[in-house]
């Protein structure tokens, strides 16, 4: 999960495992559907970023969630 410091305004990334799971880095040459190889070739690459920052400053009309308070809520909504 990926959010920013409110304090400093420094992205951070936060892993809270609800399963066991193994991360095993898989060859761009064993992708073979052209679409799944595009997708990770461009993860691969730059991949997504933003400046949350930034984003937050330009458009103070929302009212921002953090990605962590929204899911906590959600998951506590489906218990």
């Amino acid at each position: 999960m990926a959010g920013t410091d409110q304090t400093s305004g420094v992205p951070h990334f936060e892993s809270r495992a609800l399963i066991e799971a193994e991360h095993e880095r898989v060859p761009l040459s064993a992708v073979s559907n052209p679409d799944m190889h595009a997708k990770w070739a461009f993860f691969n690459r730059e991949g997504y970023s933003v400046d949350i920052p930034a984003l937050h400053r330009d458009h103070p009309e929302i009212g921002w969630t953090r990605y962590a308070d929204w899911a906590g809520r959600a998951w506590t909504a489906a218990r």
